[in-house]
């Protein structure tokens, strides 16, 4: 009877070992899956930065900045519409570092939309941000810088054709 009793404490102290470790391994895979089942949230969607008017064949600056939930640093792309395909990843930036470039416009007048893009260094991407700029051509100052210091010798001539003309 003893030997029987001393057997079937061993089988219940096997069991409450295999319990334990097997409780152990689920702990384990379960706190692994949370770890690795966390979704990663994409960046904010850029806030571009920059003037709504440019002269054609001139640089001009723009920025975005773009915030990660998560804090994980962020990559932006830009794209000028019509010209293809977006540029290459730049970056990394800390979550809400403001990202600067100088950039011209040498090819169009009139309305030009730019985007930019985030992503985060996992991979998550924003939706695109865009903006609207004018592109207008620069005037000649070689024929109008004269006339305009002729005219400021005659203020009322002057006054009369800023009104009819901008200049």
């Amino acid at each position: 009877m003893k030997k029987i009793i001393g057997f079937l404490i061993c089988i219940l102290l096997l069991s409450m070992t295999f319990s334990v470790v097997s409780a152990q391994k689920t702990i384990k895979e379960y706190e692994k899956q949370e770890i690795n089942g966390l979704e990663n949230s994409p960046p904010s969607d850029p806030v571009i930065t920059c003037p709504n008017q440019v002269r054609k064949n001139r640089v001009f600056l723009v920025s975005a900045v773009s915030t990660d939930p998560d804090g994980d640093q962020v990559y932006y792309r830009i794209k000028v519409f019509d010209e293809g395909e977006p540029s290459y990843w730049i970056g990394p930036r800390d979550s809400g570092q403001e990202y600067t470039t100088g950039m011209g416009i040498f090819q169009y007048t009139g309305e030009v939309i730019i985007g930019f893009q985030a992503k985060d260094e996992y991979g998550a991407e924003s939706e695109w941000s865009y903006h609207t700029l004018v592109i207008t051509t620069a005037r000649s100052k070689s024929l109008i810088s004269p006339i305009i210091n002729i005219l400021q010798n005659y203020p009322i001539l002057y006054q009369l054709l800023q009104k009819f003309i901008k200049i």
